[in-house]
């Protein structure tokens, strides 16, 4: 079966309550279907764009209306790819993307739609595509919010150094003084966990649930704070250096500024930042990096882990790594 793709609308998302006071306004893309099809999601970095593909999909438009009050998108571009693919291509007005999310089903009788507009007979089948608006930042990390995720915690010990140190414990010892740091810069930070607990209603859902803090929280930036091993223990034991994770094309910036300070801080020569398929980094809904700092399993590097001032120079490399990429990614 192949659907039909009637309307496009471009506007401000409907206003709505944020935990930490006013926000800029995000973009919503309503698409008006005449039923559930498959689609993916692309971004591009340069130039910066989003674009959205319907598959077993055909054009039988009406309109694209692009309402001028919008201050994210560019000029949009739809066309039929293939016979039974249509493409929309969203050019970002700013020069990074800061996140995106989809859902169907969302966009039936919005505050927002004209006089004359009333789309809900298309509800259940209109898929509405949200760009999260860059945050507006000032005086060092004001105005920005940052998730910081500790991995594991609680049954889940991590990896364990040689001489005894769990990486759960080294994971929030570390986080906690990156909040402290951010907090003094002027970021708001949010916590999946401050104390030895597991995230989830069970194994299964750990993962997810620290994904819902971060999209519960509105947070600009995610954080997950690591420490490495590897599997043998002859490898484990002189392994070393510092490894940024990152999925998203919008979150590879991010990991790049993070990677040297985080290295230089412990004289560390080895530093990569790396492109993998983990779970908390793969959300588009913000900037999201995993942080593995240093490797737990080699028994050098665990005593440096171990020394009273570790943390609190970790948290200041982070800062600092953080205050680069922002002056880099906002006008």
């Amino acid at each position: 079966r192949s659907f039909q793709l009637t309307n496009v609308l471009i506007r401000p998302e409907p206003p709505a309550v944020r935990n930490s006071g006013p926000r800029p306004a995000n973009t919503c893309v309503d698409l008006l279907l005449s039923g559930r099809t498959s689609f993916d999601v692309q971004e591009t970095v340069t130039p910066p764009a989003i674009v959205l593909r319907l598959h077993r999909c055909t054009l039988a438009m009406n309109e694209l209306a692009h309402y001028t009050a919008d201050r994210l998108v560019g000029h949009a571009t739809l066309r039929q790819v293939r016979p039974d693919l249509v493409e929309l291509r969203l050019p970002l007005k700013g020069r990074a993307i800061w996140g995106w999310s989809t859902a169907y089903g969302v966009c039936a009788n919005m505050s927002t739609d004209p006089p004359g507009h009333d789309f809900a007979k298309y509800a259940p089948e209109d898929l509405r595509l949200t760009i999260k608006a860059p945050p507006v930042v000032s005086q060092k990390l004001h105005g920005l919010t940052v998730v910081l995720d500790p991995g594991h915690g609680g049954p889940d010990s991590g990896a364990i150094g040689l001489h005894g140190l769990r990486e759960k414990d080294i994971n929030l010892r570390v986080a906690l003084a990156v909040r402290k740091t951010l907090i003094a810069d002027g970021a708001t930070v949010v916590m999946t966990r401050t104390t030895d607990r597991a995230v989830g209603r069970n194994r299964n859902d750990e993962l997810p649930a620290r994904v819902r803090v971060a999209r519960k929280a509105h947070g600009d930036i995610f954080i997950s704070i690591h420490h490495n091993a590897r599997p043998q223990v002859s490898d484990g034991r002189v392994a070393h250096g510092t490894f940024v994770y990152y999925y998203q094309p919008q979150s590879a910036e991010l990991a790049r500024c993070l990677a040297d300070p985080v290295a230089n801080i412990q004289h560390e020569p080895v530093r990569a930042y790396v492109y993998r398929s983990l779970h908390v980094v793969r959300q588009p809904y913000m900037p999201a990096v995993l942080i593995e700092v240093g490797f737990i399993s080699n028994p050098t590097c665990e005593a440096r882990m171990r020394a009273p001032g570790y943390p609190q120079a970790i948290a200041k490399a982070v800062a600092n790594g953080l205050l680069h990429y922002i002056r880099e990614s906002l006008p």
